[in-house]
């Protein structure tokens, strides 16, 4: 992306959603009506923080977070898991994955982020590294280390994994 990216706020990344949607109907990926982009954001905010460093992450691994995270649909019962096979009730589980992978790509057209991006690349920017190899001392993160000696989180209790990895790193 360029050093001139856009900031989607909540709005903005709905907007995008359903343009990814249409964009999906048009093609004939989908049926107009599968999904609604509420439900789908929510869906990618909440695998986005609770896969260590999304950044860069694929629209299958985003859907493996989503339910190992224990995403559970709105139908379902509070110690049921989510069935990937399952094509009914809302939001539609099985279609999670094309409709990530277009709003990705509808973000990247846009040269923008997403506030949940904004996180996980910062973890990334200071991890040195991509998700899953070992964080390498760079500049950046050691001048984040000598600038904040100490930290404090209000709240740390609701903390998700992306703020956790982001605060462990400094």
């Amino acid at each position: 992306r360029s050093s001139s990216f856009t900031i989607l706020d909540e709005d903005g990344a709905l907007a995008m959603m359903k343009a990814a949607l249409a964009r999906l109907v048009e093609e004939g990926v989908i049926q107009k009506g599968e999904g609604t982009p509420a439900d789908l954001c929510g869906m990618l905010s909440f695998a986005k923080n609770a896969f260590q460093c999304s950044a860069g992450a694929t629209a299958a691994e985003l859907r493996k977070a989503l339910v190992d995270a224990g995403y559970r649909r709105k139908d379902t019962k509070p110690d049921s898991f989510v069935d990937l096979s399952d094509r009914g009730g809302p939001p539609p589980l099985w279609l999670f994955e094309k409709v990530v992978a277009a709003y990705e790509t509808e973000l990247r057209a846009a040269d923008g982020f997403d506030f949940d991006d904004l996180l996980a690349y910062a973890v990334r920017a200071l991890r040195g590294a991509p998700r899953g190899a070992p964080v390498r001392q760079n500049s950046s993160l050691l001048r984040f280390r000598r600038k904040f000696r100490h930290c404090l989180v209000d709240e740390f209790q609701d903390t998700n994994l992306a703020q956790y990895e982001f605060l462990k790193l400094l």
